[in-house]
């Protein structure tokens, strides 16, 4: 039962562009996998944290309540962002709410869809998921079905077994060729010809930060003031620049998770 829900958390990333994200996130799948707690009786702050800090001084140091795995993951991305020039502690929380949202700081595989119902796969994947579900039982036939050169989703997919050799991986489930191509190159990764790479943490991380940059000079990110503000905007940059109400109250409720060191 428990791996039944963590495949049917995960169906997926409807990759329509390059960073296109589906109204679901991998965070469910982490939760019942490894125990972690998004803590969902939370909300996100009514009052920004710069209006509640008042004059104490931010030190730029960021905490938060993860711990085991997730906790060495959290630390890890937070090392990647700072040697990215990513400084800005509120603009750290936000990749890091992003992040806690889509994975819970596991860098996951995505799962086959054996036991998913056919309707909801067809529910996910529309008229490829009509084509591909019977399939489904068949993880390399059916990722190359939903994901391949021939799915009509332009993931940059060439090769026949490309839907499955690049299916979604790491911290923000980066799927397809050209965007393992892409994201691994800004990174320093060559993903296109190792693509397991990206299910190591090290390179997880690295890829997750070299996403949300995109090539852009961190010092070109707003000045963001407080963590809800940077949460929006970068739950918006995940979803390939579009406005998701879903996807921002889902990271608006990992805010709780961190916040900023202050000194009086």
């Amino acid at each position: 039962m428990r791996q039944n829900l963590i495949e049917e958390v995960n169906r997926v990333r409807e990759l329509m562009s390059v960073n296109e994200q589906p109204e679901d996130s991998l965070l469910g799948m982490a939760k019942k996998m490894f125990g972690f707690s998004n803590n969902s009786g939370e909300t996100a702050p009514s009052t920004k944290e710069s209006e509640s800090i008042g004059k104490n001084k931010i030190t730029g140091k960021i905490k938060h309540s993860y711990s085991g795995q997730a906790a060495k993951m959290v630390d890890m991305t937070i090392q990647e962002m700072e040697k990215m020039g990513i400084t800005n502690p509120y603009a750290q929380i936000g990749i890091l709410s992003v992040i806690g949202k889509e994975s819970g700081f596991v860098a996951v595989k995505e799962f086959g869809y054996c036991t998913t119902s056919d309707s909801r796969i067809v529910s996910i994947f529309g008229a490829r998921g009509t084509k591909c579900k019977s399939l489904k039982c068949d993880d390399p036939k059916f990722f190359d079905c939903v994901y391949g050169k021939d799915s009509g989703v332009p993931l940059g997919n060439t090769q026949p077994g490309d839907g499955w050799k690049y299916v979604g991986r790491g911290l923000n489930g980066i799927t397809g060729r050209a965007n393992y191509r892409h994201y691994g190159k800004l990174a320093g990764v060559d993903l296109e010809n190792n693509p397991e790479l990206l299910e190591k943490p090290e390179i997880s991380a690295k890829v997750a930060i070299a996403f949300f940059l995109n090539g852009k000079d961190p010092k070109k990110l707003p000045d963001f003031k407080d963590k809800e503000s940077a949460t929006i905007y970068f739950t918006d940059m995940n979803a390939g620049n579009r406005r998701s109400d879903w996807s921002r109250k889902a990271a608006l409720a990992m805010n709780p998770k961190f916040d900023v060191a202050t000194t009086a």
